[in-house]
């Protein structure tokens, strides 16, 4: 990070990246069953909806992760 730049609050747009800092968001497949990425054990799978805080994401400025609101991990990618 920048030393002259300031942080970014909650709530806050980060144009960069194209979203809100700590504001909960879920992550939709566009196909047409319109799946969410859902968290089960320490799995990150796709699933129907169902409201649960496992469907639900944040964006965390300092660390430039994305954090699952109910597990507080931040979500890996691997390319097997």
């Amino acid at each position: 990070m920048d030393a002259l730049e300031a942080p970014l609050k909650d709530g806050e747009w980060w144009a960069d990246w194209g979203m809100y800092v700590g504001k909960e968001f879920s992550i939709v497949s566009k196909l047409p069953s319109q799946r969410y990425l859902d968290v089960r054990d320490n799995n990150v799978i796709i699933n129907q909806r169902n409201g649960r805080k496992t469907q639900k994401w944040v964006f965390e400025y300092s660390s430039r992760t994305i954090i699952n609101v109910a597990t507080k991990k931040s979500l890996n990618f691997y390319n097997n």
